[in-house]
């Protein structure tokens, strides 16, 4: 469960949503939204439908750097943050310094 997340806060997170009795599936397979609810395949190869009224999917996110892209050939340019790789903010700090030095 949100692997790329910083440990501390992660476990943190994960200790909250347990507390709140928020039940964890790792390692799910998403087959269909019903209108009942969610149809996944378990890690352990059972299928389980999960009774929902809503779903809200926030399953990841993929690099856009279309616009470094757009502009590498026209000015002087530099990509940093999400637009390498979706990560935390520190990364995208650190990165953006590391630039503004090389500047």
């Amino acid at each position: 469960m949100a692997a790329k997340m910083e440990s501390s806060r992660r476990w943190g997170m994960i200790e909250r949503l347990t507390y709140k009795g928020v039940r964890l599936l790792p390692g799910v397979i998403y087959r269909r939204i019903t209108a009942s609810g969610i149809e996944v395949g378990l890690s352990d190869g059972r299928e389980e439908t999960i009774l929902a009224d809503s779903v809200v999917l926030a399953a990841g996110a993929r690099a856009r750097s279309e616009l470094y892209g757009a502009l590498s050939g026209e000015f002087a340019t530099y990509v940093a943050g999400d637009a390498v790789e979706p990560r935390g903010i520190r990364q995208a700090i650190h990165e953006g310094a590391a630039v503004g030095r090389d500047l």
